[in-house]
């Protein structure tokens, strides 16, 4: 996937869903945000009993840990489960 593709996808995402905020992203999306302490890990996407979740290592910032979920996110959205 390309740059311009990737900046076409975060277009459509935040006219979809009027944000930037991951959080509120995965809020409307219907995706679980969970922090866990991961050890080196930052974040990682899962499906728990088919319900999707982001897991966030609790010793992250707010800012690394919004970063992290909006990483998880790009994954999503792009198509790289």
């Amino acid at each position: 996937m390309n740059t311009e593709e990737i900046r076409k996808t975060v277009k459509r995402v935040y006219r979809e869903f009027g944000t930037t905020d991951p959080f509120r992203i995965c809020c409307q999306k219907g995706i679980i945000v969970m922090f866990e302490p991961l050890g080196s890990l930052n974040a990682h996407y899962t499906k728990i009993y088919r319900i999707p979740a982001i897991v966030i290592n609790s010793e992250l910032d707010e800012l690394e840990a919004a970063i992290a979920c909006l990483h998880e996110l790009g994954h999503l959205f792009l198509g790289h489960n």
